[in-house]
Order: structure tokens, then sequence, then C-alpha cells
């Protein structure tokens, strides 16, 4: 696009070399700069100052105020101890006297000091702070902001270039784990070309881009939504097959532990429950045999009853029975089922047929 950045930068070049040879050669060297572009390297020192230039401009308006200041006292106090007459000249005014406290304080090894009369008496603490305050202090925090910037840039660069050549592009791990888990001399470049060649992921996101989605299966579909929720959950991260394949005799051995663990809490569970049970028939052992004494106290008393009646014994044997079952279900807490009329209750809780009498 015409915003784009290098466009603009090959418009302007190819302005500037049209310029050098229809108007003036001194344009020419100008041409050169293009290793700025080219080269990485040079990028960097550009870039080291370019990134913290509101870090540099701060420090240089501060160094600007110190200076005026100094400009300042040298033209109230010292004007005419300027070594030659047409040094002298620079500090008739307040702003000449700056811009040579500037010009000449900034390039001499000793500050503005330099170029005025040579004196031990009156200006030794003025060139004294000058020096120290602007040339040692200011002008060395300068060169540390762009030292320190260009020193992160250069550990960027590393941090990157061991990203992409100490480091698998799709698992992240880095080559240490793989040199050290196998006995192959080249186990990380093996994996890189093998396990996970990043070009075979890339052609698979164009495969699946380029296949229509109803042809998806499964696996194209679930991989489908993830890339277009820019999601990299598919990917393998922190793991690889060629680690997990020497350890497969420990999964089998946690396998084993695991179901050894399950058996002894379900063989646990099933004594707990044999105990509840145990317990159960315990307390009713004794309502069982209260209730078998109570049946057969019942039954000599019925049968003494129904002697001394007169009845026949099958009604005898009919009206024992009944009370025994009575009797029991009260005992057990069960509610009997009534029999119907002239019906005798069987076994399985129906009713037999009534019995015909002649």
């Amino acid at each position: 696009t015409v915003t784009d950045q290098m466009t603009l930068y090959y418009a302007c070049y190819t302005i500037l070399a049209i310029i050098s040879m229809v108007y003036d050669d001194v344009f020419h060297p100008l041409l050169l700069l293009d290793i700025i572009v080219k080269d990485s390297t040079t990028r960097a020192v550009i870039d080291a100052v370019v990134i913290p230039i509101k870090q540099l401009a701060a420090t240089l308006l501060l160094t600007l105020f110190v200076i005026y200041i100094f400009s300042m006292i040298l033209f109230k106090n010292f004007a005419a101890q300027f070594a030659s007459p047409d040094s002298m000249e620079d500090c008739e005014t307040l702003w000449r006297c700056f811009l040579a406290s500037l010009n000449y304080g900034m390039r001499l090894s000793g500050g503005i000091g330099d170029i005025m009369s040579h004196t031990l008496d009156e200006r030794l603490m003025l060139d004294l702070m000058y020096f120290l305050i602007v040339l040692v202090i200011l002008l060395n925090i300068v060169f540390g902001i762009i030292i320190d910037t260009f020193s992160d840039l250069r550990t960027q660069k590393l941090d990157r270039l061991n990203d992409t050549t100490e480091r698998c592009f799709i698992c992240g791990m880095d080559r240490f784990t793989f040199d050290s888990a196998s006995n192959e001399p080249q186990a990380f470049r093996h994996h890189l070309k093998n396990d996970h060649y990043m070009w075979n992921y890339l052609n698979f996101i164009f495969f699946i881009w380029q296949q229509d989605r109803d042809d998806d299966d499964g696996l194209e579909l679930y991989v489908r939504k993830l890339i277009e929720k820019n999601d990299i959950m598919w990917l393998p991260k922190g793991r690889a097959m060629c680690l997990t394949a020497g350890n497969d005799d420990d999964a089998e051995e946690s396998i084993e532990v695991q179901l050894a663990r399950v058996e002894k809490d379900i063989f646990e569970h099933m004594n707990v429950q044999n105990a509840q049970h145990m317990q159960f028939l315990t307390k009713n052992e004794h309502a069982v045999d209260a209730v078998k004494s109570g049946t057969d106290e019942l039954l000599r008393l019925i049968h003494l009853q129904n002697s001394r009646n007169g009845n026949s014994p099958a009604m005898n044997r009919e009206a024992s029975m009944r009370k025994v079952n009575e009797q029991r279900a009260s005992a057990l807490g069960i509610t009997p089922s009534s029999s119907p009329k002239n019906g005798r209750p069987s076994s399985r809780g129906g009713t037999s047929r009534p019995s015909s009498t002649k």
C-alpha cells in the first residue's frame, strides 16, 4: 500500500537518486545510507537513538537549562576573562554567551574554561562545576541511555535467535530436553525434521482453508474452529511422542498401581457392607427367635381353644395359620395382606380358590 513504510522509503530513495543525477552530485553519498535498511545491526544502532527519544529529549533539555545557568553567571561576572579579543566578543550579550558556552563548553575537554584566561582564583569552583555537571554527568547520562538501549536490542535479538534455533517451533521444548532424553547425537534435529516439521502444520492449515466445511471430519472440524478463534490449543505444546515413547513402562506401572488401589477400595467397601449386614442379622436374630416361640405358644392355645369349641380340624388349621401369619407380620413390622372371603392365603401372597362344600 501507499502508506507502507518500505513503499515510502523506496519512493524517497528513487527521488533522491533522480535529484543527485539531475541537480547536483552532492546527494550521491546520501544513497549510501541504504545500509540502514539492508543491515539489521546498523538498523539497531539507529533504533538505539530512536526508541529512547523521549528520555534523550528530556536529558538534553535539562542540559540546555544547566548551560543557560552557567552562561548567566559568566555574562554577569566573567565576560572580560575570555583569552583572545575575538573570543571576548562571544560574551557581549547573554545570547552570545549562551551560544559560546554551548559550543565551546560541550566540545572542549575541559569545558568553557579552556577558552578563557587560566586562573585558580575566582573561576575555580565555576569551571569545576561546569566540568562535573555538564561534561561528566549529563553527557554520560545521554551516552548511557543510548548504550543501554542498544544492549537491550542486542539481547532481544539473541533471544529471538535462540528461540528460532534452539527451540521447537511447534511444541516449544528446547534442544537440551531432546538431546538428554535420547541416545541419538542429533535427536533435536531429527525431531524438527520428522516429528514436528512446522511446514507440515502449515500445509495442514492451508488444506483446511481450501477444503469445504461440509467435507471436514471430526478432527478437521475441531481444528478449523480453533483456527477461526486464533486458538493454538490443537498444537502439541510441551508434548512430543519421542519423549513419551520411552516412558511406556512407567505408564503401565502407574496404571497397575491405580488398578490395585481401586481393587483395594472396592474390597474395603465390600467388607464394610458385609459387617453392616452381619450386624443387622445379629440384631434381628433375637426377634426371629421370639417370633418362633410366640408362634408355637399361639398354635398350642388355638388348638386348645378349638378343641373346646368343637371346630373341624381343617377350619382349626386355617384359622391357626391366619393368626400365625398376623403374629409374624406384626412382629417383623409388616402389614399383612387381607385374604379374600372364603379364601385361603397362598404362599406367594395370592389367594387360592375357595374350597367347595358338599
